[in-house]
């Protein structure tokens, strides 16, 4: 195998890793929740408090996590976040008692973080200088991967055995991973290889790499990532609670969660793409406005399944830009300060979810639906939009007057 192709290599385990650790701690992870709430006795209050911890936790790494991989490197960082994640997995197949929930719920906030979004941007754009929104897009595609195959598995797992034994399969599967990682990850430096350099590769619409924002603009990206992080992160965590509560079947459900996977897989390549070759700008455009449809399709009544899958689809294209934007965003928009930026909107993005976690199960519990908290996200999802491209178009005017 050429040196030159360890890139991909790279990419690959980064896809895996959100996988393992992003994808089965949420995505996948919401097939759980409604046996959590079932067999626990848990009101819809106590699980957005569950998940309210994990969030505190998730946000609270993000303080010290560029600290931890500058102290042990990509290589140990990334198998000890998959580690903890394996942990986290191995309490909640044990707990039984909210207070244990809670334990395995502020484990998994620590693992997500630890083998995150952060630290896999960062060792992509270590190894990519061309097409790494294509990059980022596939490492991204991992949590797809998760809803599509694992998913519908992980519900015919626990309806044929119990939800302890799908938790320590993920046990297992995470601790696995985590080897793997110790052994392949590493730096372009570290490999002895060059970051990949596409021949002839000529982007539509260039970075201005020179371009850094204010202090003011970089607020308004902060505040816009946070409600992207609110109607993103809760609002797909709570959509197989609310189609279990009107009804669906739980395999129905699981179906319609393969269909989320698929459109994010495809959604967060093309999010990638499309930034790489016309800009985000137009990416921008594109995904918030389909996020705003699947949002207002789980606001409407009637439709069955149809409606069902629809929003799905639309929800997947449009919710998967939230883990590829922010570091195209950090690109496009922080000069040469591009790690603090990345970290600094992943913060903001974690924020959303602790401002709009405890949200949705109160309301649900008042009214019965998860209907008027879908209505919320989809003026949240708008505000998000305007306000991003508000700063995208300062950046093109800036970049007409040189």
């Amino acid at each position: 195998m050429k040196k030159l192709n360890y890139c991909w290599i790279i990419c690959a385990a980064c896809t895996l890793v959100q996988l393992s650790v992003s994808g089965m701690l949420t995505d996948s992870f919401t097939v759980f929740q409604p046996y959590i709430l079932s067999e626990n006795g848990f009101t819809n209050t106590q699980l957005s408090l569950l998940i309210e911890i994990r969030t505190v936790m998730a946000f609270a790494a993000l303080f010290g996590v560029i600290w931890f991989y500058d102290r042990l490197g990509y290589r140990r960082g990334l198998a000890a976040g998959a580690a903890v994640t394996a942990a986290a997995f191995l309490v909640f197949s044990l707990a039984d008692s909210f207070a244990a929930y809670c334990a395995a719920f502020a484990l998994a906030g620590v693992g997500y973080t630890l083998a995150g979004a952060v630290p896999c941007s960062l060792i992509i754009m270590k190894w990519f200088r061309n097409r790494s929104g294509l990059a980022l897009g596939i490492m991204a595609s991992g949590t797809g991967i998760n809803n599509i195959v694992l998913s519908p598995l992980f519900t015919k797992l626990i309806i044929a055995t119990s939800i302890q034994t799908g938790f320590m399969v993920q046990a297992v599967f995470n601790a696995l991973v985590a080897v793997l990682l110790y052994f392949v990850i590493g730096t372009p430096e570290e490999k002895g290889c060059e970051p990949y350099t596409a021949p002839g590769f000529t982007a539509k619409v260039p970075k201005i790499g020179s371009w850094r924002m204010s202090r003011g603009q970089l607020m308004i990206m902060m505040a816009a990532a946070l409600l992207l992080g609110g109607y993103v992160n809760v609002g797909f965590g709570y959509l197989t609670t609310m189609y279990s509560l009107e009804g669906f079947a739980p395999m129905l459900i699981a179906a319609g969660m393969s269909v989320i996977g698929a459109a994010l897989i495809a959604g967060k390549c093309l999010f990638g793409i499309v930034s790489d070759r016309r800009g985000a700008m137009l990416a921008n455009t594109l995904f918030y406005g389909a996020s705003a449809v699947g949002l207002a399709l789980c606001c409407f009544s009637g439709g069955g399944s149809v409606r069902m899958f629809a929003a799905m689809l639309f929800l997947g294209l449009g919710m998967s830009m939230t883990s590829v934007s922010l570091p195209i965003w950090s690109a496009d928009l922080s000069g040469s300060d591009y790690p603090a930026v990345l970290n600094k909107l992943q913060m903001a993005n974690m924020a959303g979810n602790l401002v709009f976690n405890m949200l949705p199960g109160p309301i649900a519990d008042r009214f019965g639906s998860y209907v008027p908290v879908y209505m919320i996200f989809t003026v949240i999802c708008v505000l998000s939009f305007a306000m991003v491209q508000y700063i995208y178009f300062a950046r093109k005017k800036s970049a007409a007057k040189t």
